[in-house]
């Protein structure tokens, strides 16, 4: 007997490792601009966090008032050419696979823009295992709201059932605040104290030790 019968996914950092595609879309917009390029300890922090925010607080020259135009620089390199530098994180596809062979039920919950990641999950060949994708629809939306609408999608599940998966704390926060258990994992761009601090339940290496949680 399943663990969990329905799943939501965070995708930067969880499903996929994206960051070629972020950090080259952020030195684009910097050398595209005339602008300092954020340093490179800095570059992981603009995995999870709003763009918006991450932008303004990492970014040398980008301020609360000049952020829209980069944020839109950004996404116009990212909707063209970023969206496809990314690659699945070994054993996903598979995880996927079992665990719609085993019936759960499974949804993204992203603070990507929603457009991009469909296509993400769609070049990533993984987005026919999906049974609900919810990304950020308004630059102000909060993970806590995104995990919330991926609830809704998939018809108000029993929560004692449903567990979130992400590599960041917004991701735990987002669970947490919306009474779902959340697991993190190892090899996203978060650490174990952020999920601990937030409650949840595990903390895993790999794709089969996720499997093994999920489906017991």
């Amino acid at each position: 007997m399943c663990n969990f019968r329905y799943v939501l996914f965070d995708l930067d950092g969880t499903i996929s490792d994206t960051s070629e595609g972020i950090y080259n879309c952020v030195y684009y917009v910097a050398d595209k601009l005339g602008f300092e390029r954020p340093r490179e300890e800095d570059m992981p922090k603009f995995i999870g966090p709003p763009l918006h925010e991450s932008l303004v607080r990492y970014s040398p020259g980008v301020t609360k008032e000049n952020v829209e135009d980069v944020v839109e620089l950004y996404r116009q390199r990212y909707f063209s050419v970023g969206v496809k530098e990314c690659k699945l994180y070994d054993g996903m596809y598979d995880l996927f696979k079992h665990l719609h062979e085993n019936g759960v039920k499974i949804a993204l919950a992203t603070a990507k823009p929603e457009v991009a990641a469909i296509d993400c999950l769609e070049y990533l060949g993984v987005l026919k295992f999906f049974d609900f994708t919810a990304g950020l629809k308004r630059k102000d939306e909060t993970k806590t709201e995104i995990v919330k609408r991926a609830l809704d999608g998939l018809k108000n599940p029993d929560k004692a059932k449903t567990l979130m998966v992400g590599d960041r704390d917004y991701d735990a926060i987002g669970a947490k605040e919306n009474g779902i258990k959340c697991a993190g994992v190892k090899f996203g761009f978060g650490t174990e104290e952020e999920f601990t601090k937030n409650g949840a339940i595990a903390y895993v290496n790999d794709a089969s030790e996720l499997e093994k949680l999920i489906l017991g």
